[in-house]
């Protein structure tokens, strides 16, 4: 029995991330941190409206997210760009913002009076779905390359 030192290939040959998850949901926390407190910073601002404070929020908590699932989460920064990582990051951030701006809408029309209470767990739920899919999109974008054969 030898000592398990570093990452296990997987049946493809690239290294396969230990705890991959739990530190994609540290990361998520962290950038949800960053996204709170930016979107609290613009409201002392009265001036900006909450939906420019959401986007700025959401664009800056997206690199930041980006950047960390490319460094901790799954540990490419020799295998992946800082670039690659972010256009798949801000791709999947649109993504998300569409889906859930459609699931607010429609929510908005098939209940009668819903509770801001009930739009944030909606939204919630929703960016909990676009964050697997962002975690699957970001492992497959980052997944270290096999060399090529000559």
């Amino acid at each position: 029995m030898t000592a398990d030192v570093g990452p296990r290939p997987d049946v493809a040959g690239a290294p396969r991330a230990r705890g991959a998850g739990w530190r994609f949901g540290a990361t998520g926390a962290a950038s949800s941190i960053v996204y709170g407190l930016v979107v609290a910073a613009l409201g002392v601002v009265s001036a900006i409206p909450v939906q420019v404070a959401h986007l700025a929020g959401t664009a800056l908590s997206t690199v930041v997210a980006s950047a960390l699932h490319r460094r901790f989460t799954f540990r490419a920064a020799r295998t992946a760009s800082w670039q690659r990582s972010q256009v798949a990051g801000g791709g999947t951030a649109v993504l998300g913002i569409a889906v859930s701006t459609l699931a607010l809408t429609v929510w908005q029309h098939v209940v009668a009076h819903p509770t801001r209470l009930e739009d944030v767990v909606l939204v919630y739920a929703v960016n909990g779905l676009m964050g697997l899919v962002n975690f699957f999109v970001m492992r497959r974008v980052l997944r270290a390359r096999p060399a090529a054969r000559s």
